[in-house]
């Protein structure tokens, strides 16, 4: 299926043939071992990375406006991203990224590149707590003061925590995708169940210290009443 973009807007990818051939030929002034991969069929037109098998940038390109548009990452968590009409500037940054340069320095030097609180988080590896610290800065009312009593539990506050569509779990892993674990949601004024997320069935039900008590007897390996 071709690949709709305004091919005027990027000569170098007319002259080059593909979005990695011309990233290639700017890498090559910033460091010749450096190769950006050619996607196959109609996406090297659109989308190339380089990788180093711990460190990764892609980069991808606006249909209608020139942009090139980066992803960082590193250990398979996305850090930062940012966009630049500028080849050079993307390539640069990107052969950067794989030499190790730190975020702030990555930053410091293409003020394109941007990154938010947890991501920057991830990178000095405490994800968990600063998470922790987003929630109960975000949370209001009864779900904060639920949150709270949660965090003071030792078992709970190991884990990952997600507030979000009226419901609150904890994971054993910020790399978790399946949410299949027992979550916490509102039941009426001063009430809460724990409900399990693959039964659909009522784990536990009562005042947020009843219910916070269950899910720290799950999370402990015991079973919630």
């Amino acid at each position: 299926m071709a690949v709709e973009y305004d091919s005027a807007l990027y000569p170098e990818i007319l002259e080059f043939g593909s979005l990695a051939g011309a990233a290639n030929s700017v890498g090559a002034g910033f460091d010749p071992g450096a190769e950006f991969v050619r996607a196959e069929s109609a996406m090297e037109l659109i989308v190339t990375w380089i990788d180093d098998g711990c460190s990764r940038v892609s980069i991808n390109i606006g249909a209608r406006e020139r942009v090139f548009i980066l992803g960082f990452s590193r250990s398979g968590n996305s850090l930062a991203q940012g966009e630049t009409a500028d080849l050079g500037e993307a390539v640069a940054a990107a052969v950067a990224w794989l030499g190790g340069a730190a975020l702030h320095e990555l930053r410091a030097t293409w003020s394109f590149v941007e990154f938010d609180e947890l991501q920057e988080a991830y990178a000095r590896g405490d994800e968990v707590e600063t998470k922790w610290r987003i929630v109960l800065r975000e949370a209001k009312g009864g779900w904060r003061d639920l949150m709270l009593s949660a965090y003071g539990r030792p078992e709970l506050r190991s884990m990952f925590p997600i507030y979000s569509h009226g419901m609150f779990r904890v994971l054993h892993s910020s790399h978790v995708s399946k949410y299949d674990i027992p979550y916490i949601r509102a039941h009426g004024i001063g009430s809460y169940v724990l409900v399990d997320s693959i039964k659909g069935e009522t784990v536990a039900q009562g005042d947020m210290l009843a219910v916070v008590e269950a899910y720290a007897q799950w999370a402990a390996g015991g079973e919630g009443t």
